[in-house]
Protein backbone atom coordinates (compact mmCIF):
# COMPACT_ATOMS: atom_id res chain seq x y z
CA UNK A 1 0.00 0.00 0.00
CA UNK A 2 1.30 3.43 -0.92
CA UNK A 3 1.84 5.98 1.76
CA UNK A 4 1.12 9.67 1.41
CA UNK A 5 4.89 10.26 1.13
CA UNK A 6 5.21 7.67 -1.66
CA UNK A 7 2.40 9.33 -3.60
CA UNK A 8 4.04 12.74 -3.20
CA UNK A 9 7.38 11.35 -4.40
CA UNK A 10 5.71 9.71 -7.41
CA UNK A 11 4.03 13.00 -8.29
CA UNK A 12 7.37 14.86 -8.30
CA UNK A 13 9.04 12.10 -10.33
CA UNK A 14 6.21 12.23 -12.88
CA UNK A 15 6.52 16.01 -13.19
CA UNK A 16 10.30 15.76 -13.61
CA UNK A 17 9.83 13.19 -16.39
CA UNK A 18 7.35 15.51 -18.12
CA UNK A 19 9.78 18.39 -17.67
CA UNK A 20 12.60 16.37 -19.25
CA UNK A 21 10.39 15.55 -22.25
CA UNK A 22 9.37 19.21 -22.58
CA UNK A 23 13.02 20.31 -22.52
CA UNK A 24 13.96 17.75 -25.16
CA UNK A 25 11.01 18.81 -27.34
CA UNK A 26 11.70 22.53 -26.76
CA UNK A 27 8.10 22.82 -25.55
CA UNK A 28 8.61 26.05 -23.61
CA UNK A 29 4.90 26.70 -22.91
CA UNK A 30 4.60 23.27 -21.28
CA UNK A 31 7.76 23.91 -19.25
CA UNK A 32 6.22 27.13 -17.93
CA UNK A 33 3.10 25.24 -16.85
CA UNK A 34 5.17 22.53 -15.17
CA UNK A 35 7.10 25.05 -13.05
CA UNK A 36 4.11 25.86 -10.83
CA UNK A 37 3.14 22.20 -10.56
CA UNK A 38 6.71 21.21 -9.69
CA UNK A 39 7.04 23.89 -7.02
CA UNK A 40 3.79 22.79 -5.38
CA UNK A 41 4.76 19.11 -5.54
CA UNK A 42 8.20 19.79 -4.06
CA UNK A 43 6.57 21.53 -1.10
CA UNK A 44 4.88 18.20 -0.37
CA UNK A 45 8.20 16.35 -0.04
CA UNK A 46 10.32 19.08 1.53
CA UNK A 47 10.12 17.54 5.01
CA UNK A 48 11.06 14.02 3.87
CA UNK A 49 14.50 12.62 4.69
CA UNK A 50 17.11 13.13 1.98
CA UNK A 51 17.64 9.40 1.62
CA UNK A 52 14.05 9.01 0.38
CA UNK A 53 14.29 11.77 -2.22
CA UNK A 54 17.90 11.42 -3.42
CA UNK A 55 16.79 10.18 -6.85
CA UNK A 56 14.55 13.25 -7.20
CA UNK A 57 17.54 15.50 -6.64
CA UNK A 58 19.49 13.53 -9.28
CA UNK A 59 16.62 13.82 -11.78
CA UNK A 60 16.30 17.53 -11.09
CA UNK A 61 20.04 18.07 -11.64
CA UNK A 62 19.89 16.06 -14.88
CA UNK A 63 17.02 18.26 -16.11
CA UNK A 64 19.00 21.35 -15.14
CA UNK A 65 22.02 20.17 -17.15
CA UNK A 66 19.77 19.38 -20.11
CA UNK A 67 18.16 22.82 -19.93
CA UNK A 68 21.57 24.51 -19.72
CA UNK A 69 22.70 22.57 -22.79
CA UNK A 70 19.54 23.59 -24.64
CA UNK A 71 20.12 27.25 -23.74
CA UNK A 72 23.73 26.98 -24.87
CA UNK A 73 22.52 25.60 -28.20
CA UNK A 74 19.98 28.41 -28.58
CA UNK A 75 22.67 31.02 -27.89
CA UNK A 76 25.01 29.39 -30.42
CA UNK A 77 22.25 29.38 -33.05
CA UNK A 78 21.47 33.05 -32.36
CA UNK A 79 25.14 33.93 -32.70
CA UNK A 80 25.43 32.02 -35.98
CA UNK A 81 22.30 33.67 -37.38
CA UNK A 82 23.69 37.08 -36.45
CA UNK A 83 26.90 36.33 -38.37
CA UNK A 84 24.92 35.11 -41.38
CA UNK A 85 22.73 38.24 -41.37
CA UNK A 86 25.75 40.49 -41.08
CA UNK A 87 27.48 38.68 -43.94
CA UNK A 88 24.38 38.99 -46.12
CA UNK A 89 24.34 42.78 -45.67
CA UNK A 90 27.97 43.40 -46.55
CA UNK A 91 31.27 41.75 -47.30
CA UNK A 92 34.74 42.84 -46.18
CA UNK A 93 37.47 42.54 -48.80
CA UNK A 94 40.97 43.91 -49.34
CA UNK A 95 42.43 45.83 -52.25
CA UNK A 96 45.87 45.32 -53.84
CA UNK A 97 47.43 47.53 -51.15
CA UNK A 98 45.93 45.48 -48.32
CA UNK A 99 43.40 48.11 -47.29
CA UNK A 100 40.05 46.84 -46.09
CA UNK A 101 36.97 47.82 -48.03
CA UNK A 102 33.35 47.08 -47.37
CA UNK A 103 31.30 45.77 -50.27
CA UNK A 104 27.59 46.34 -49.77
CA UNK A 105 25.16 43.56 -50.56
CA UNK A 106 22.57 46.09 -51.70
CA UNK A 107 23.04 47.66 -55.08
CA UNK A 108 21.81 51.19 -55.57
CA UNK A 109 20.51 50.80 -59.11
CA UNK A 110 19.99 48.32 -61.87
CA UNK A 111 21.66 48.95 -65.19
CA UNK A 112 19.75 47.87 -68.29
CA UNK A 113 21.61 47.20 -71.49
CA UNK A 114 20.11 47.20 -74.90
Amino acid sequence: MKTKDDAAIEQVVDILRQERAAIRDADFPKMAILIARKEAAIEGIRSLPLIKIRHIKEMSLANQRLLEAALKGIRAAQSRLSVIQQTARSFQSYDAMGRGQKISGQSGSVEKRA
